[in-house]
């Protein structure tokens, strides 16, 4: 029996014998390929010649084996220290394989599978929020913020359109047709090949598996199965891409992302490795059959520092860490048939499928977490992502929904305060554009649309973003009973929701012209208006001077038909009061009855008495 020379793992071949060493007694490096691959020599049971498929040495024989035909990959043989075949196991002992000490085990293989569900996680019930359908509103996120995982258990409400749950793998192929090209992920190696649509459902529908593959790159918009999906109402309302992308934009200049309908077939016991999705996008997951589990880690500012870390290691170092172990939780969710996953912005996550799979899915980039979205996006860059694995045309959706975002700051600053989220995410918006700006395509940055005027952008959203701060430091406390202006925004939108079509609701009507609708939202009344916005001008305002006395009784001269307000107390807080009937100041929290309270004295200035005693 002839026997291939064994070679070492980095590939060099190992040379053992006396006569193939050469008189200068150098090391001689040959191609283990070269040597196998002789179609005169046989190996393994089957007495097949290598085919440049993996094979595995067995160390008491010598001879070679398919991994194929001893149910091997090449993953676990990373795992295994000596290797024994069937023929020799009764003659020296069973396999051995390596200490857990000694090396990690890889991401992927088989070991590492098993493993990962014997281990025990804290539950993701921490973190998520459970919600109904109908819940997930406009409304709800712009004041609540989407910063936490979203699970509805039913579709009722939801605003999705999905294919029957009778729909196969075959009907899938006919629907995007056999020849489609998709990148399929092979799990034991976690990297990417490429295949036709029916190479992979052959393996998929085949009985017996050689390997685990798992596809998740499969966009569907543009084939007939598209058709057949819509993502969820609440994505639909808030992604950039469908509601700022113009009609008649130059494709081959500026390519329209189309990332919001994907079709996830899985086999089971694949994995998908920690990542954050490209460009920060949130996404949509919903199972039709089978089951996933997700391992979920919060993006705190050390979480994203730890993950850049590893992301920037060798490959073998990330292939062989479990990146949950370095940070301090990483939760555990199960997603069964027929819920729906909602994933915020920059959440790290790796997906383990338990059983075989149809999922369907999407991205899209929104308004409620610029900041994080802009961070991602740059990290991305630092790392030297490749392109195609980036969110396509980032920077041109978010220069089209500048626009829409500074129409939303001028209907917030409108009717009271903008949202921290927004603020901050404005913040961040600015000063990414203008880098963009300075870089230009030199730095690598993309090419804004022509009817963009990027300054002009530029100056209004500081201008929004300016007033809002503004109004933000100058905005006082509301008395008793008054409804905020967010509450006032959230009463109007939850009227005008269903038809409602702009991304964040505020600026579009029902036929979505595009302009801005300044009477979407009515007016508060005047007892409903903010202290904040000036008075009429019957009632000037009056600045009182406290001075407290002894006696802590209350004696002042003032007009019962004024109102006034105070300036900031020592502690930076308002403190407006109301002067009562009888001349008295009480506060509007406080009941005058209230004889247990210690109020001070008013004093006027001989000025303001005479101004005060004029006729109105």
């Amino acid at each position: 029996m002839s026997n291939p020379v064994p070679w070492s793992a980095d590939g060099v071949l190992e040379i053992t014998s006396e006569e193939n060493v050469p008189e200068t007694g150098m090391q001689v490096e040959i191609d283990c390929a070269e040597v196998l691959h002789d179609p005169d020599t046989l190996y393994c049971h089957c007495r097949q010649p290598w085919t440049k498929e993996f094979m595995i040495m067995c160390e008491n024989c010598r001879d070679w084996f398919h991994g194929i035909c001893v149910s091997i990959s090449e993953n676990e043989a990373l795992d295994i220290d000596l290797y024994h075949c069937s023929i020799c196991e009764p003659l020296v002992g069973k396999t051995i394989y390596k200490k857990a000490g000694d090396v990690p085990i890889a991401a992927g293989s088989e070991l590492f599978i098993s493993k990962l569900k014997e281990r025990v996680f804290v539950s993701a019930d921490e973190i998520i929020t459970r919600e109904r359908g109908h819940n997930l509103n406009l409304p709800n996120l712009f004041l609540k913020g989407f910063n936490r995982p979203i699970v509805v258990d039913e579709v009722d409400g939801l605003g999705i359109k999905l294919p029957p749950e009778t729909i196969t793998v075959r009907d899938i192929e006919r629907f995007v047709g056999p020849s489609m090209a998709v990148e399929v992920i092979e799990v034991e190696k976690q990297s990417s090949s490429p295949m036709t649509l029916r190479s992979f459902i052959d393996y998929f529908t085949s009985p017996n598996r050689i390997q685990r593959l798992n596809l998740i790159s499969l966009e569907v918009s543009d084939t007939s199965l598209g058709q057949l999906i819509e993502p969820p109402y609440i994505a639909r309302k808030l992604d950039w891409v469908l509601n700022t992308w113009p009609q008649g934009l130059d494709e081959e200049l500026f390519q329209r992302p189309k990332v919001s309908k994907y079709c996830l077939i899985g086999s089971k016991d694949s994995y998908t490795d920690f990542h954050i999705d490209f460009g920060g996008t949130s996404v949509w997951y919903h199972v039709l059959w089978g089951e996933k589990v997700f391992y979920l880690i919060e993006p705190t500012d050390i979480n994203i520092l730890l993950y850049e870390k590893w992301m920037s290691s060798s490959p073998k170092d990330k292939f062989e860490a479990f990146f949950g172990d370095t940070v301090d939780y990483c939760y555990k969710l199960v997603l069964k048939k027929g819920q729906t996953l909602f994933i915020p912005t920059g959440w790290i996550h790796a997906v383990l499928t338990t059983m075989d799979s149809l999922v369907f899915g999407g991205n899209f980039l929104h308004i409620l977490n610029m900041d994080m979205q802009l961070k991602i996006y740059n990290m991305e860059k630092k790392l030297n992502i490749k392109r195609r694995y980036m969110f396509p045309s980032f920077e041109i959706v978010h220069w089209l929904a500048a626009q829409r975002v500074i129409q939303d700051l001028n209907s917030c600053n409108e009717h009271g305060a903008v949202p921290l989220h927004l603020r901050t995410g404005t913040k961040t918006l600015i000063r990414n554009l203008e880098l963009w700006i300075q870089g230009g395509k030199k730095a690598g940055n993309e090419l804004v649309p022509p009817h963009i005027d990027t300054y002009t952008i530029i100056k209004l959203l500081n201008r929004e973003l300016k007033h809002a701060e503004k109004r933000l430091v100058t905005s006082m406390p509301k008395p008793a009973g008054t409804r905020t202006a967010a509450a006032v925004l959230t009463a109007e939108l939850l009227s005008q929701e269903p038809s409602m079509t702009s991304f964040s609701g505020f600026l579009l009507d029902d036929f979505g012209k595009g302009k801005r609708d300044r009477n979407v939202f009515s007016s508060p009344s005047q007892d409903e208006m903010s202290p904040s916005r000036s008075p009429p001008q019957s009632a000037p305002r009056i600045k009182l001077k406290l001075k407290k006395e002894p006696s802590g009784s209350i004696s002042t001269q003032s007009s019962p038909s004024y109102s006034s307000s105070m300036t900031e107390d020592g502690n930076g807080n308002g403190n407006p009061l109301a002067l009562g009937s009888n001349g008295t100041s009480q506060s509007p929290r406080q009941s005058p009855q209230d004889s247990s309270l210690k109020i001070p004295k008013i004093r006027l200035s001989r000025k303001k008495k005479e101004n005060m005693e004029s006729p109105v």
